[in-house]
């Protein structure tokens, strides 16, 4: 592993980055999981998901009955989850950066992998108006922004065997 001192600069920024993207998003799930622990999260699960303007709270039709509230419940959590596991990609990714190792697989995978999911997310959920764009909805997308830009320009010539 060669020494990029010029160019570890973008990547310690990049790493840096990444890492803030997954712990923004591993927070998703240990929200949900403490929401879990109370007798019955349902209102408030549905609330970390719901208030845009396509889709206020106040207009939204709750389940009534506790078969249709549980299996909410778990797709929710599952949802939840399914973020978390990406924050924890994220931070393997800055990690990865930060140590130089593979940079341009981290990047790529930073790239498409956590691009995919944060801006279907945005695309789908917050920009379609029924998820409120919040700082924590729109931070995501900005730090993959920001660290798409930054990181390669401390990436190593791409080299190509023949």
């Amino acid at each position: 592993m060669k020494n990029h001192s010029n160019s570890n600069i973008w990547l310690k920024i990049g790493s840096v980055l990444f890492v803030l993207w997954g712990i923004l998003h591993i927070w998703v799930g240990y929200n949900a999981t403490c929401l879990l622990i109370n007798d019955n999260p349902y209102h408030e699960l549905w609330d970390m998901l719901l208030g845009g303007k396509n889709a206020p709270i106040e207009k939204f039709q709750f389940a009534t009955d506790s078969i249709t509230q549980k299996v909410q419940i778990n797709f929710i959590y599952n949802f939840c989850l399914d973020v978390t596991g990406a924050g924890l990609l994220g931070v393997v990714i800055g990690f990865m950066l930060w140590r130089h190792m593979i940079p341009w697989l981290a990047f790529f995978m930073g790239f498409f992998v956590i691009g995919l999911i944060d801006l279907s997310f945005m695309f789908l959920q917050v920009t379609s108006g029924h998820v409120k764009g919040t700082w924590e909805t729109y931070g995501g997308p900005i730090i993959w922004v920001l660290a798409v830009l930054i990181i390669p320009l401390g990436l190593p010539k791409l080299k190509f065997k023949n």
